[in-house]
């Protein structure tokens, strides 16, 4: 009698223990997916992630003439054509205006692509980058993103670059745009050879 109650007892502990670890797995499986979802808020919609590859855009640039530089105005779309006007006074006193074509170069294509994908860009107030300034030169600027279906219209000036009300991301992001508009400006501008 007694071998037969030591198995059954032996069967009994295994099935309790295996009980106990299935219990204690199912639990702790549980926490983890309890833990999981309490970091996400409720209804919470993740942002969504634009493919570069499939980011569109068309970008504007248009700066007056100052006694610096000349009358500067730059059309690029998503594809890197470049069109630029501009202005160029030959040696014999005549005005000319050459127009050039090209296709940006792949590093300042990235850096364009950058500051159109920042979202924060397109919700800029307009008279937060129009300070009163007697000697900034002038720009416009514009680009913008059918994904988005927004688009951004700013007059502004160089003196925005450190005189605006902007703030967090904005403020970081504009000086930097206006500085890489100027930089474009002199790096592609097409000219006319002069004859001495």
């Amino acid at each position: 009698m007694r071998s037969s109650v030591i198995p059954l007892v032996i069967v009994g502990a295994l099935v309790a223990v295996s009980l106990a670890s299935c219990q204690s797995s199912k639990q702790s499986t549980t926490q983890v997916v309890a833990q999981r979802d309490t970091s996400i808020p409720p209804n919470a919609i993740p942002a969504a992630k634009v493919d570069p590859r499939l980011l569109r855009y068309t970008f504007y640039f248009k700066m007056l003439a100052s006694d610096t530089h000349p009358a500067d105005e730059i059309f690029i779309d998503t594809s890197g054509q470049m069109r630029f006007n501009t202005h160029q006074q030959m040696k014999s006193g005549i005005w000319k205006t050459p127009t050039g074509f090209a296709y940006i170069e792949p590093a300042d294509d990235d850096t364009l692509t950058y500051f159109v994908r920042k979202e924060s860009l397109f919700v800029i107030d307009p008279s937060d980058v129009s300070p009163e300034c007697p000697n900034g030169d002038i720009m416009y600027i514009s680009f913008y993103r059918p994904d988005l279906k927004k688009e951004i219209r700013l007059k502004t000036n160089t003196c925005a670059e450190e005189y605006n009300l902007l703030t967090g991301e904005q403020r970081k992001l504009f000086p930097m745009l206006l500085a890489y508009v100027q930089r474009l400006a002199q790096r592609y501008r097409p000219l006319f050879p002069d004859s001495p």
